[in-house]
């Protein structure tokens, strides 16, 4: 970059760290460069990755991340069923980022690829903490639960939850109810 002004030979998974060490170095052009390189190459793993590298407190400084950090949860949002049942990063993520993206409104996922998403990360964690003898359980991830809007899954797709045993039995109890008659709840089910 110092001789041509130019990006050349760098990993998409990089721009950020590249990023960082161009604003320490105070390299504004290179700054500028990587923020546009991420525009352009947003994948459904890229906008993880970068999304994650965005948020920790080293990128809070500069000024572009905050842009990032957008770009990223508008891609996640419009392509969040792709992102959440093939991204192999989604099963990587920490559990704060899991729940930040699982509370944006708009998530163009139907809510049983919400459902399936959380378990795959669920799995995942599992296999991980095998050898720590620490596997997640149902009561674990209930703050990860609370993100699904159990109102807008069919019957069908509750009989297969409620097979599969992640989910605690006062969520589907409710959401049968709501099934059946949406004015019997106090309160309305929760909505994005």
């Amino acid at each position: 970059f110092i001789y041509s002004g130019h990006l050349v030979n760098v990993e998409l998974t990089d721009l950020i760290p590249l990023a960082l060490l161009a604003d320490q170095f105070l390299l504004p052009h290179l700054v500028q460069l990587c923020i546009e390189a991420v525009k352009h190459n947003m994948n459904k793993e890229t906008a993880l990755i970068w999304l994650k590298n965005a948020l920790e407190p080293e990128a809070a400084n500069i000024v572009a991340m905050a842009q990032v950090i957008v770009d990223c949860q508008k891609y996640i949002i419009k392509n969040s069923a792709e992102v959440m049942m093939l991204s192999e990063e989604w099963v990587t993520l920490p559990r704060k980022i899991i729940k930040g993206i699982l509370k944006l409104d708009v998530l163009s996922a139907k809510e049983i690829i919400v459902y399936e998403g959380i378990v795959r990360w669920i799995k995942h964690q599992n296999t991980q903490r095998v050898g720590e003898g620490q596997k997640l359980k149902k009561g674990d991830v209930r703050d990860l639960i609370d993100e699904i809007r159990f109102s807008q899954l069919t019957t069908d797709d509750l009989l297969r939850i409620e097979k599969e045993g992640w989910i605690e039995e006062s969520f589907l109890v409710r959401a049968y109810k709501y099934q059946k008659d949406p004015l019997l709840l106090d309160k309305p089910a929760k909505t994005r």
